[in-house]
């Protein structure tokens, strides 16, 4: 996933959104046409594009009435929504992504500026 990530940035001239990274991973050429590896990442891949839409469209706007991108937090709720939730610690199409463990327990703050200085950190280490 990491590889097919890098390799679509580059492709696009930006960081590509996690529908993108999942039709890229999930797809293959037959015959000259894109064809699914199967069909649940298929319907994955259209119920999430469907939730997304909907999302966006119950966003606000801001000062020139462009609508405000949901944030990582969201659609990674959306995702798990989607699929069904966490099984067994694992969300189905997210091995690679550790923050939706903090979603699922209630947890606020993903990708947040919050830090742990050094001394914090040794103290945590050194009760542990």
């Amino acid at each position: 996933m990491g590889t097919a990530r890098r390799k679509l940035q580059v492709t696009l001239g930006r960081p590509p959104n996690r529908h993108e990274v999942w039709k890229k991973t999930h797809t293959k050429i037959e015959d000259g046409k894109e064809v699914w590896v199967e069909p649940h990442a298929e319907d994955t891949y259209n119920q999430y594009n469907q939730a997304m839409e909907e999302l966006s469209r119950s966003q606000s706007t801001d000062d020139q009435g462009n609508t405000i991108m949901p944030s990582e937090e969201q659609t990674i709720s959306c995702w798990l929504d989607v699929v069904g939730g966490v099984d067994k610690g694992r969300a189905y199409g997210l091995c690679s992504e550790k923050n939706f463990h903090r979603l699922q327990c209630g947890l606020q703050g993903i990708g947040s500026s919050a830090t742990v200085s050094n001394e914090q950190h040794e103290e945590m280490r050194h009760k542990i």
